[in-house]
């Protein structure tokens, strides 16, 4: 096969021959193997995976939008409360080792994270940990089965489902910004606080500040690297 290459001033007439041809859908697949760029297909609603040995990490955000939670107070834990609270983004990283779940880590942010620099913040919540690590009891691990979308949604559903209790109060606490912690009246809870900018139709959870927590890079090599 003859190949005609123009360069500038020069026209080169080479003769060719064609060693194998195959097409570029399977060229490109070679090279992002060899790459090492290939991914996993993603359960549904995964915005982003990551890996290491066999730890695996899943993250699902949730739009801005109203929630209602149930919750009992440190004073009378006996008395469950329904809160309606307006959310700004919520990211919800999901940790497996293989197919077995270990822990739910839940965050949130102002404006969609699009960037791996970017800066995730505490969503305050109650039952949460320092490492933002959410309380979910050891039940729920040993009965997750099927596919991996159906456990990431079971997870959710029991988070949003749970009825938060003030066994991690501190840490609730400290998650409330500034201007949550600054509207409290008298002994009132903050999710009362909460819920009560929520009822009014102008508030809205994305124009509002956040307590920063560390950036979304720095989460997903400390989830994964266990520092």
């Amino acid at each position: 096969m003859e190949e005609i290459n123009i360069s500038g001033d020069l026209v080169i007439l080479r003769s060719v021959q064609t060693l194998k041809q195959i097409s570029v859908e399977d060229l490109l697949g070679s090279l992002q193997a060899s790459a090492g760029l290939r991914t996993p297909i993603l359960p549904d609603g995964v915005i982003y995976f990551a890996a290491k040995s066999s730890k695996r990490l899943y993250v699902r955000c949730r739009k801005p939008g109203p929630v209602t939670l149930n919750w009992k107070t440190e004073k009378n834990d006996e008395e469950m409360i329904q809160s309606t609270l307006k959310l700004p983004w919520v990211y919800f990283f999901h940790t497996y080792t293989g197919h077995a779940f270990e822990d739910l880590y839940v965050f949130c942010s102002a404006e969609r994270i699009e960037d791996a620099g970017d800066m995730l913040c505490r969503l305050p919540i109650k039952n949460q940990g320092q490492n933002c690590s959410i309380c979910m009891g050891s039940d729920l691990k040993f009965s997750l089965e099927g596919r991996m979308s159906g456990k990431l949604a079971r997870v959710e559903d029991h988070f949003w489902n749970s009825t938060f209790n003030s066994d991690m109060e501190d840490n609730f606490y400290n998650s409330c910004p500034g201007w949550l912690k600054d509207a409290v009246k008298d002994d009132e809870d903050p999710f009362i606080t909460w819920e009560r900018f929520s009822a009014d139709s102008n508030f809205d959870p994305c124009k509002m500040e956040w307590v920063k927590y560390r950036k979304w890079s720095e989460v997903v090599d400390t989830i994964l690297g266990g520092a």
